[in-house]
């Protein structure tokens, strides 16, 4: 509907602006034949009344639909983000209309408006109900009005009659806690007589009782949100005179009970801790301790060991003299007399398991006494002399104190200082026990425990002037045992024991000097180059008869040699080896000399899977001797050796060719030469060895020459024939059937009586 108007509107707008006289009119007019000009003017009033005709119809008719619009409620946003739904003018609320907040949900007002404002009759809305309903003038309540829960800037609520929107009347305030007040209210303020039911006066505090223009007077209580209560007499505000308390707080966290005046401590009366438990009792004067009184501790009985103090006090601190129960005073508790709240005379101070008796002045412990068990800090304790409550004189610290260089001492004092045997802890680890004096090291025996050395070792053993000096042990970073025997002047000096640093093993026994091993010594177990040392040691080297331990912790591999050394390095003359690692990767066992295979012995060479039984010289074969497969039965060559190799006629079995096939056969110096046969070796799945032939025949210098046979890769029979230095010479050719004989020339075939197709199916191996 509201649509249809505004679009119908806007039509009769555009027909109004059109309604004018056409100027063509006249144009037209003159044109037509010359009228006369009676005729002319005639023409132009007829049609100019038409016009003006029109033209006040379609005014009527805007002036209606306008009207119309304005009747038609919309909805609109506010600037202060509220909702509008009502009647507008020009864009704004203008008549009757409802403001929500944002989301439609709350009332906000209900009423008449003018331009935007609140004006005319109208409802405020505080949550759910009525705050206001009266007169509003240019957004502004004006006149008599009846508020139901109209909040105020107090944090309560009224109710009752307004004049220009402020309490004016006969109404009533409540608060969220349940307190409330009626009376007269002017312009806003609640005047003359009243009655209070606990109104909140601050920091928790409510009021019970009669008001005046709004504020506490008569005979009224305050009621506190721990329970505490104090009843009297109120003037404008304020408590006056004399009255009672239970339990008020006080400034300091603690709650009093007993007389007021003037709504303070005054009299008799008993201060408490938050657990119920008294901290002083006696006099008071205005609000503070003043007269006669107890302090408590936190126990808070009446039993003397509870007592703090007693005596007497004025303006809250304690004046002239009193006596101390267990005051609390710069880490200790005083018993003793007092004056003005200080400790002062002869006395004694408690700690938790010690004591000292003597005099007090002022506060200050003064003269020498001695005390036993006085708390020095972390954990530590002194008993001994004082001076001035200071360590003086002699004394000792059970538990330990750090000292300049962030070294922490345990034992006796003097003054404050080490002084005596005692024991020191350094920050980096280890300790030092020997003799101070005066806070100083001095040259005296002494002892140490993990003492940390300058190469980053550890000592455990004696010292003298604070280095490790007669018997002791050092250690690795590791914490492995590195050396024990004698010292001098923070070096190994004398007989010792060094030690493996891997298993805490003893590696040799010996002699030092200065920190060096000199003079004849026994290794155990001494690692040396790439072996582990046993035997004699000259200067911390191997020097004399010994033996050689080598391992591989990896295959769990050990083996040993003996022999002579010289100054570290080995030495000539016999030995022996069992299980000696070789040069080329074998390991060797029999006679050495030099610490060279030499005379009779036994080799095994993993890699090449062979084992090797015979003489040797130098560290080679040399002599007779036989080389076995790694089965140590199967014979791979037996003959005469030299240097290493194989040399004279010989016997082999299964000896590796470069080719990759193996060899049975005659040898002459290691190489094929006479009858013999090489073939491959495979091996099936689940089963042993399987031998092919590859060629049967002879041989000469390692090559096939002379009568022989050539298998192809099935073993059959190939090609049977002589042959010279590895070619073929004359022989016959076997295809898969019947044979052709054929001649070869210098390695080549002659072409005659072989088919293309054996050329080109058969090579010669």
């Amino acid at each position: 509907m509201m649509e249809e108007l505004q679009r119908r509107l806007e039509r009769l707008e555009g027909q109004v602006a059109e309604l004018t006289v056409p100027e063509d009119a006249m144009t037209n007019a003159m044109a037509q034949h010359q009228r006369s000009k009676e005729e002319l003017v005639e023409m132009l009033k007829r049609q100019l009344e038409q016009a003006e005709q029109r033209n006040r119809q379609l005014e009527a008719e805007l002036a209606e639909l306008r009207e119309l619009v304005h009747r038609q409620p919309v909805e609109l946003i506010l600037d202060d983000g509220s909702k509008y739904y009502g009647r507008v003018k020009n864009g704004r609320p203008h008549g009757p209309g409802k403001q929500t907040d944002t989301y439609g949900q709350r009332k906000i007002y209900e009423g008449q408006w003018t331009d935007g404002k609140y004006d005319g009759i109208g409802v405020s809305f505080h949550d759910t109900a009525k705050k206001y309903d009266g007169r509003w003038k240019n957004g502004q309540m004006v006149g008599k009005a009846t508020a139901q829960e109209m909040p105020l800037g107090d944090g309560s609520i009224y109710a009752g009659p307004l004049l220009n929107g402020k309490p004016h009347g006969q109404g009533t305030a409540t608060w969220s806690n349940g307190g409330s007040c009626t009376g007269e209210w002017e312009h806003g303020q609640l005047t003359g007589e009243g009655g209070a039911d606990k109104i909140p006066l601050g920091d928790g505090e409510t009021y019970t009782g009669p008001l005046h223009n709004g504020k506490p007077h008569g005979q009224g209580t305050a009621r506190w949100q721990n329970r505490g209560t104090s009843t009297g007499t109120w003037e404008h505000g304020q408590m006056v005179g004399k009255g009672t308390a239970y339990m008020i707080p006080l400034g300091d966290g603690t709650t009093y009970t007993g007389p007021l005046l003037d709504g303070k401590p005054h009299g008799q009366g008993t201060s408490y801790y938050q657990n119920g438990n008294k901290v002083y009792e006696g006099q008071w004067e205005m609000g503070k301790k003043h007269g006669q009184g107890i302090l408590y501790n936190s126990s808070g009985s009446s039993q003397k060991r509870d007592m703090v103090c007693e005596g007497r006090w004025a303006t809250g601190e304690m004046v002239e003299e009193g006596t101390a129960h267990r005051l609390p005073w710069k880490g200790y508790h005083y018993q003793g007399p007092l004056r003005n709240g200080i400790p002062h005379g002869c006395g004694t101070a408690h700690w938790s398991d010690g004591s000292c008796k003597g005099r007090w002045a002022n506060g200050e412990m003064v003269g020498e006494v001695r005390a036993v068990k006085m708390p020095l800090g972390d954990g530590t304790t002194y008993t001994g002399r004082l001076l001035d409550g200071k360590p003086h004189d002699q004394g000792t610290v059970q538990g330990s104190i750090q000292l300049e260089d962030r070294t922490t001492y345990s034992g006796p004092l003097r003054n404050g200082k080490p002084h005596g045997r005692g024991t020191a802890s350094l920050p980096t680890g280890g300790s030092y026990t020997g003799h101070w004096e005066n806070g100083l090291q001095i040259a005296a025996a002494g002892w140490a425990n993990k003492l940390p050395l300058a190469d980053g070792r550890r000592y455990d053993g004696s010292l003298f002037n604070g280095m490790p000096h007669g018997y002791g042990t050092s250690y690795q970073q590791s914490g492995k045992k590195d050396y024990e025997g004698e010292w001098r002047h923070g070096k190994q000096d004398g007989e010792g024991t060094q030690f493996n640093h891997a298993n805490d093993s003893k590696a040799f026994d010996g002699q030092w000097v200065a920190g060096k091993v000199v003079g004849e010594g026994k290794a155990h177990r001494f690692p040396w180059e790439v072996y582990d040392y046993e035997g004699a040691l000259l200067d911390g080297k191997p020097h004399g008869k010994g033996t050689a331990h080598w391992s591989n912790p990896r295959t769990g591999w050990t083996g040993k040699s003996t022999g002579n050394w010289a100054n570290g390095q080995k030495a000539s003359g016999d030995g022996k080896a069992d299980n000696m690692p070789l040069e080329d990767g074998s390991i060797y066992t029999g006679a050495l000399l030099d610490h060279k295979p030499h005379g009779r012995g036994t080799s095994y060479c993993p890699n090449r899977r062979e084992r090797y039984e015979g003489e040797w010289r130098e560290g080679q074969r040399n002599g007779k001797g036989i080389s076995y497969q790694s089965d140590g039965k199967t014979k791979m060559h037996e003959g005469q050796w030299e240097n290493g190799q194989m040399v004279g006629k010989g016997t082999v079995s299964k000896m590796p060719l470069e080719d990759g096939k193996v060899y049975d056969g005659q040898v002459l110096n290691g190489i094929p030469h006479g009858q013999g046969t090489s073939y491959t070796e495979s091996y099936t799945h689940g089963g042993g060895p399987q031998s092919k032939m590859d060629f049967n025949g002879s041989w000469q210098d390692g090559k096939w020459h002379g009568q022989g046979t050539v298998c192809d890769r099935n073993g059959k029979s190939m090609f049977e024939g002589r042959w010279e230095d590895g070619l073929p010479q004359e022989g016959t050719f076997f295809p898969h059937s019947g044979g052709y004989n054929q001649k070869w020339r210098a390695g080549e075939r002659l072409p005659a009586g072989i088919p293309k197709m054996l050329h080109e199916r058969w090579t010669i191996p």
